[in-house]
Formats: C-alpha cells, sequence, structure tokens
C-alpha cells in the first residue's frame, strides 16, 4: 500500500510536468504528446527508477527523499517510527498530514499507524475492486452489442449496434465499424483504427486503464488518462491526414461529427478505442498541416529529454536519505565511504570511540559485536533543521546475543557533498537505569525492531534447531532461564546491569504465555522511583522461550 502511494505522489509531479509541457509542444504533431505519457506509465507502475542531475525532482529539494532507488514521500518504516511524518514535498500538506498522523504508543502491542494504513488499504481495495467490476460489467455489455456483428472483411466486422467505430481485443483485436458507411468514409476509418492496432494501443489502452485502477484515488490519475486517450486519437487522426491527403480534412471532421451526434450508447468496455472528443479532434484536423524536418527532429529530441527529466529520480536527496547511506556504510564495514562521508574530527571521534582503527589505511571496528545489513540499523530521530540524527545500531556478537549502540551526529551538506562533521556513539550492553534503557528503545519499542527474538532468528537459535545433539544439552543447560523465568530472559536480551541494586522480577501472571517483568533501578538523580515495566511473552508453543515484547515507564 505504501509504495503503490508513494508511486502515485511520484506520479501526480509527472503528470503536471506533461500537462505543462505539453501546452509548450501543443502546436507539434501530437504523437509527440502520446509519448509523454509513458513517463506516467512508468511513474504508476514501477517503484524503483534510477537518478540524474536531469530530473524534474531536483525541483523538490528537501520534500524529497530517494533510497534504494525509490522515492520515499511516505517512509516505508512509517509503521515503526515513533513519530510518523511524511514528505510530500508541499509544505501545507505536510503539515496537515503530519499533525494528524498518531505518536506511537509504548504500552500498546500494535502502533496506531498501523491500524491507519490497515483501513487505507481496506478503502483502496473496495475502490479498486468496484472500478474493476464496472470495467468487467461495462466489457460484457460491449461484447453482446457486437454479438450480430457480420463479417466484412479480415478482422472487421460491421454492426447495426455501435454509434461509433472502435477496437476491441488485445490478442486478437477486431475492428468494429457501424453500417452504412460510405466507401471514402469506411477507408479513413479503417485506416484509423488499423493504425492503432500497429501501435498497439488495444494492449496500451487497457494498460493504462489498469494503472487508473490502482491509483483510482488520485483525480490526477484519472485526468492524465482521458488526457492520454486524446493524444492517442489525435494522433491516429494526423496519420490518416499524412497518409490520405490534406483533401480529406472535411470529410474526415464530418464523418467525426456525425458519430458524436450519434451517441446512443455510451460507457464502452475501457478495453475498446470507441471515437471521442470529437470538437477538438475536428479542430486538430483541420488545423493540422504536414511537419517540417526541423519541427520533427526537435519534437524528438524535446520528448526524449522530457521523458528522461520524469522517469529520473533527483539526485538532490533529502537528509534521511543521506543519513541511511551513512548508516548502511557504517553497517557494511564499507570503510571508504565512512571516511570519505567524515570530517577530520568525526574520523577522530571514531577513534576515541574504538569504532575506527588505523591512520593512514582505516579499518572499521572488530568482528564482533558489529550491525550488519538495513534490518540492523534505525533511524531513532532526524532534526533536519539543525542537521544532526540518532542512530541505533544493532551490533550481534557470536553468542548469539545483540548490544545496542546509539550514534549521535551532525551533518552538513546533501547528496556526494553530504559530510557527518561530528560522531558520538553510546554502546548500550550493561543498561542501569530508565533512561539508558530508553535511550536504547525509544518508546519502549522491542517488538519489530532487531531486538525481537521472535523474528530475528535469534529465538529459533536458542531453540537449538540447528545445533547438534551434544551442543543442543549444552546450550539448554546454560540458557535454560530462557524456558523457565522471563525476568531473567528479559534481563539478558535488553542487557540489564545484573547489579544487587537492581531488582527484576515478574509479576505473578493470569496466562502462562504473557508475563509483566518489572525493572526497579532504584531512585533517579531526583530522588525518584525509576522504575520500567517490560511486556514479554512466551513464543513458538509450550516448550518455547521467553521474549520481551514492548516496555513502559512506571510512574
Amino acid at each position: 500500500m505504501l509504495s503503490v502511494i508513494n508511486m502515485s505522489i511520484a506520479a501526480s509531479y509527472v503528470i503536471i510536468a506533461v500537462f505543462v509541457i505539453r501546452l509548450l509542444i501543443r502546436k507539434l504533431p501530437k504523437k509527440y504528446s502520446y509519448v509523454l505519457w509513458l513517463a506516467v506509465g512508468l511513474r504508476l507502475a514501477l517503484p524503483f527508477s534510477f537518478s540524474s542531475v536531469l530530473s524534474i525532482f531536483n525541483l523538490i529539494g528537501k520534500g524529497m527523499n530517494v533510497y534504494g532507488g525509490r522515492m520515499e514521500f511516505v517512509p516505508m518504516d512509517i509503521e515503526y517510527a515513533s513519530s510518523p511524518s511524511i514528505s510530500t514535498g508541499i509544505r501545507p500538506v505536510d503539515s496537515v498530514v503530519n499533525s494528524a498522523l498518531p505518536k506511537a504508543t509504548p504500552q500498546s502491542s500494535i502502533n496506531p499507524i498501523q491500524i491507519y494504513i490497515f483501513i487505507i488499504f481496506l478503502i483502496w481495495a473496495a475502490g479498486f475492486f468496484a472500478i474493476t467490476c464496472r470495467a468487467v460489467y461495462a466489457h460484457i455489455k460491449t461484447k453482446k452489442l457486437v454479438g450480430q456483428a457480420v463479417r466484412f472483411r479480415d478482422n472487421i466486422y460491421e454492426c447495426d449496434n455501435i454509434p461509433t467505430p472502435f477496437v476491441m481485443g488485445i490478442i486478437r483485436p477486431k475492428i468494429y465499424i457501424p453500417f452504412r458507411l460510405g466507401e471514402k468514409e469506411k477507408a479513413c476509418i479503417i485506416a484509423h483504427e488499423k493504425h492503432h492496432i500497429r501501435r498497439f494501443d488495444n494492449v496500451i489502452k487497457p494498460a493504462a486503464y489498469a494503472l487508473a485502477a490502482v491509483h483510482w484515488f488520485n483525480p490526477l490519475v484519472w485526468l492524465a488518462y482521458r488526457a492520454m486517450i486524446k493524444d492517442m486519437e489525435m494522433s491516429c487522426d494526423e496519420w490518416v491526414l499524412l497518409n490520405m491527403g490534406d483533401e480529406i480534412k472535411t470529410d474526415y471532421g464530418t464523418l467525426l461529427l456525425s458519430f458524436a451526434h450519434n451517441r446512443r450508447y455510451g460507457g464502452l468496455s475501457p478495453l475498446a478505442f470507441g471515437e471521442n472528443a470529437a470538437s477538438s479532434r475536428i479542430k486538430n484536423i483541420l488545423g493540422f498541416k504536414k511537419p517540417r524536418l526541423s519541427a520533427t527532429l526537435f519534437g524528438a529530441a524535446a520528448v526524449a529529454l522530457a521523458v528522461l527529466l520524469c522517469i529520473s529520480n533527483g539526485k538532490n536527496i533529502s537528509d534521511e536519505a543521506d543519513v541511511k547511506r551513512w548508516a548502511q556504510a557504517f553497517s557494511d564495514r564499507d570503510t571508504d565511504t565512512v571516511a570519505d562521508m567524515s570530517s577530520r574530527e568525526c574520523i577522530e571521534n571514531l577513534k576515541n570511540d574504538g569504532l575506527l582503527l588505523g591512520e593512514e589505511e582505516y579499518s572499521l571496528g572488530w568482528s564482533s559485536p558489529w550491525p550488519w545489513g538495513t534490518e540492523q540499523y534505525k533511524i531513532a530521530e532526524l532534526d533536519e533543521k539543525n542537521s544532526s540524527a540518532e542512530i541505533l545500531y544493532y551490533a550481534v556478537v557470536s553468542d548469539p546475543h545483540i548490544w545496542v549502540w546509539r550514534q549521535s551526529i551532525s551533518f552538513s551538506g546533501k547528496g556526494d557533498s553530504f559530510s557527518v562533521n561530528n560522531e558520538k556513539t553510546e554502546f548500550y550492553d550493561d543498561i542501569s537505569s530508565g533512561e539508558e534503557f530508553f535511550s536504547a528503545y525509544p518508546n519502549g519499542e522491542i517488538k519489530d525492531t532487531f531486538m525481537d527474538y521472535g523474528s530475528n532468528g535469534f529465538g529459533e537459535g536458542f531453540l537449538l534447531g540447528n545445533a547438534d545433539e551434544s551442543r543442543q544439552s549444552e546450550l539448554k543447560e546454560r540458557y535454560s532461564f530462557f524456558y523457565d523465568d522471563p525476568a531473567e530472559a528479559a534481563a539478558y536480551i535488553l542487557n540489564i546491569n545484573n547489579d544487587e541494586n537492581i531488582n527484576v522480577y515478574a509479576e505473578e501472571q493470569d496466562d502462562p504465555d504473557e508475563c509483566t517483568v518489572i525493572v526497579d533501578f532504584g531512585s533517579d538523580e531526583t530522588g525518584h522511583s525509576d522504575c520500567i515495566g517490560i511486556k514479554t511473552e512466551k513464543l513458538f508453543g509450550d516448550d518455547g522461550i521467553w521474549i520481551p515484547r514492548n516496555a513502559f515507564a512506571i510512574k
């Protein structure tokens, strides 16, 4: 659903651009306007593209977030964000939507934004289903309409029940024309419809309709669909004039006008080509002139450039994407990239934290612990105004076990000039206070982060599924508390300090598979009780292990 929304927003910018470009090239043949809609179709169909300095999206600036070839106006991980937000590039829209988005609630087992997205999906699915049913009904009705058609020749049929000629069919398209047309009229219409088939318009139109159905909630998509059909028809009209001569202009225009006045039946199948927009088509026919070679070359070059501008992502990526590039390079131990993105002061900070080793030739960190891959880091906070960010890394040790690192960075520049000016990393492998706990696990979120042993593979590892028999006995004895003691399991997984002054215990439970673990750190600096609760579950069945899910502060 989020991919569809992001593609629709990106396509909206392209649709507006195409309408503007169509105005600029309105005196050129309509085949050039028709080709422009290819860019819209690609944007509506493909979530990924390449980045280029030649892109309309470079005009958006900070409203754009490109990551991994995907434009994320709505972040793909918004369901798990503590403070969800969107960035469409239109500030009033962003302000209204972001103020309405619910914050994460650590006490809940599900983020409210997940409920919102599910409701949006249900609405989208209902709309898509309704539009699809309408198209199927219209197609069946059209099939019945031509059921008594008589073959004229080849794939051309004459029918008394149709108000206008059209093509129907994808694999074996057929041309349907009304009875009682003169020979000259038949020649014009058949040439027009055959050109549709020759260009595969009988495939393009239903594909365009399918994309419009997927993006039915976006009114710009329907405007683009109607404009594309108009350009499609006008470009076919122009082809007929080029091949049959200007002398048929008047007769051809009169023929289209007669079809427009004889519309006894509307709502042809989306798979059919009815003659439409008669008024604008007649004006275009009467004003059409054979283009000069210079105009043809200019039109081809202009359209090729316009399509490139519209299908490519911008190079001027947002702060979030730059921070993700940094975090990804750091997780991948891509030393060269990290060094290139670091100021001299940042390099010294990394050395002081023990994360960067060497003088002339650098190496990142040690073999274990270390985070690996995109799942093992998360942008906890991003302050674009002050150019700073907080990044959580989930560093794996060989037990297996996970430490949490929290890295604070300040940065400057954008894209290729992005540079991290300062860096400081805190290692939360021995948590001794509620403040440290919520720094490691913002808002108490554990479920669906890499700390979630129920989904990251570590839970199955502790169930000894991949160990040999002797190893199973050793590990089961060593980690017996995972099976028996929810308090000790939660303290171990979440790296709670085992100091005797920190009291960790499980509350009495009614459900044998659910439990709340209390961690009493004593008193904070102000003398107030420093205490948290951790919801835990016993996963993987009766013989499974206790796993913490989410945490909350106890006041």
